[in-house]
């Protein structure tokens, strides 16, 4: 909190977020501002996890620095009716389990330089994932009910853990859809969430005419069909009756946005549009408009995070 006068300014980040840069977010800003506070505050309940969970976290990670003395791993405590194991029965009990591959696994073809063969490995992982959640699907695991029970109440619903009760996190479509598969081939339905809809949307084919403009900021039709869209948001008619000073201006607009994404990237490019053509204000204001900003959101994201990792 920063205190001027009778004014008093409340900061709110997370620098572990703020790693990542999305959205421009710039982790010593960060740094800088936190060190400059009068107070500082930490959130020290997870009314996500349970304290098994945690506490086995805390085993692996605590203590651990993310990359700088100024972001600490933190010690939290989970809600106070999630203090056991919200999973009752299953096969293995412990909260956090690591699974290691052998260096001649079998079943895993090896590489010349004796090596394990990646599309090989991800297969081997894919099925043994899915014949461990079909083993504890089968396995008559109860999942607690515990939403508004009181600490300590010996006597907490339970219902027999379901496969909608399971979530498989991966960092790629082509290994969710692997997974997929696998589980399926285990007796275990599945599907996937997350990526396949998006790219699909309205807001993915405003991002592909904007990248399509900033390759080929001259062309005129590329900036038009830019113009139309969610980031710049004219009207048919105002595109068809524009003078040549309106459409110098379009043009300039996106030369400049392609110079930021050339230098900067994708997050900055974003939060340029976003500031510039006051896209939250106006998106928002028409029918969809809530879903529309939130897709374009998702989509810049994504299209950071394949910058980032290529």
């Amino acid at each position: 909190a920063f205190g001027t006068g009778d004014t008093v300014l409340v900061l709110i980040g997370d620098p572990k977020q703020a790693i990542y840069g999305f959205r421009g977010a710039d982790v010593y800003a960060y740094l800088e501002a936190a060190d400059s506070a009068a107070s500082r505050y930490t959130l020290a309940d997870n009314w996500r996890a349970d304290q098994p969970l945690l506490d086995a976290t805390d085993a692996l990670l605590s203590p651990l620095q993310f990359g700088h003395s100024g972001i600490p791993y933190r010690r939290v405590q989970a809600a106070p009716d999630r203090q056991d194991a919200g999973l009752i029965g299953q096969p293995c009990p412990a909260p956090l389990r690591v699974r290691v591959v052998a260096d001649r696994q079998v079943g895993v073809r090896i590489t010349t330089k004796g090596q394990l063969q990646k599309g090989s490995l991800m297969e081997w992982l894919a099925a043994d994932l899915a014949e461990d959640v079909a083993g504890l699907l089968r396995s008559g695991a109860r999942l607690q009910e515990r939403a508004g029970a009181a600490p300590g109440v010996a006597e907490v619903a339970s219902r027999p853990l379901a496969p909608g009760d399971v979530a498989v996190l991966t960092r790629t479509n082509r290994q969710a859809l692997m997974i997929r598969e696998a589980l399926r081939r285990s007796g275990v339905p599945s599907v996937v969430a997350g990526l396949d809809t998006v790219f699909t949307s309205p807001a993915a084919r405003d991002w592909l005419r904007l990248l399509e403009a900033l390759q080929e900021p001259a062309s005129r039709s590329r900036v038009a069909a830019v113009a139309l869209g969610s980031f710049v948001g004219l009207e048919p008619d105002e595109v068809a009756t524009a003078g040549e000073a309106r459409w110098e201006d379009l043009h300039d607009r996106i030369h400049r946005w392609a110079a930021v994404l050339d230098r900067r990237g994708v997050a900055a490019l974003y939060r340029a549009v976003t500031v510039e053509e006051d896209l939250p204000a106006r998106v928002l204001g028409r029918d969809g408009g809530e879903r529309l900003l939130t897709d374009l959101g998702h989509v810049a994201h994504l299209l950071h995070a394949e910058a980032a990792a290529g």
